[in-house]
């Protein structure tokens, strides 16, 4: 699956899929978040489905890991099938603050966005095999050449 790239207008301010500056009032040299160090000029994402099913042998599950420096922006839904008797617990671990969780009972899909995600696991609440499905959306910002040369010196 090939990843899905956007670009920034102007950094930190507006997200579109062509080079045109719509928001030219918006994005001015006085904004208050614009910094030569902060300067992004894409947004990488990444779409990542899959199979769930948790027994009593795989009770609990890491689904995803991030693997890359930069923060990432994930949005996860997860749908347990009504076939079972058990909810699914989804747990994503933040590099800052505590985890966030929810719970997904039987016959119900639930989806979350949460910034500075870390990992996700998932595990069954109940016995019995646990049949589901996830997918997720990761997102993550790419420096401009620019900014790189300006952090190495």
């Amino acid at each position: 699956m090939r990843p899905t790239l956007y670009t920034w207008s102007k950094p930190f301010k507006s997200i579109s899929n062509s080079n045109t500056d719509s928001d030219s009032n918006f994005n001015s040299d006085s904004d208050c978040c614009s910094s030569p160090d902060q300067d992004i000029s894409e947004i990488v994402c990444n779409n990542i489905c899959g199979n769930l099913l948790l027994s009593d042998q795989i009770a609990n599950l890491e689904i995803w890991k991030k693997s890359i420096v930069q923060d990432a922006a994930v949005t996860i839904a997860v749908f347990n099938s009504a076939r079972n008797t058990a909810s699914i617990k989804v747990i994503v671990i933040r590099t800052v603050g505590s985890p966030f969780k929810f719970t997904v009972p039987p016959g119900n899909t639930l989806s979350t966005t949460i910034n500075d995600a870390e990992s996700i696991r998932v595990s069954r609440i109940g016995s019995g095999i646990t049949e589901g499905k996830f997918c997720l959306e990761v997102c993550f910002p790419v420096f401009s050449d620019d900014n790189r040369k300006n952090k190495k010196r």
